[in-house]
């Protein structure tokens, strides 16, 4: 089972929110300003990443058919 932490301030589990759709996962993160838990691909940072801040600076979609 693969699950998504989001978040609006915090980087704890008492802060979260466990979701498994993806789909909703984007409505908190885009539309809710939610942050989302990751790890970087480049270091070894795990944190909560949010939408317009120095992490992610922009949101690109593609289909699933091209990934």
């Amino acid at each position: 089972m693969v699950a998504y932490r989001v978040s609006l301030h915090g980087n704890t589990l008492a802060d979260c929110i466990e979701l498994q759709d993806e789909q909703e996962v984007l409505h908190y993160v885009r539309d809710l300003a939610y942050g989302v838990r990751a790890k970087s691909k480049t270091t070894t940072r795990n944190g909560i990443y949010k939408l317009a801040q120095r992490s992610i600076t922009a949101l690109q979609l593609q289909d699933k058919e091209t990934t």
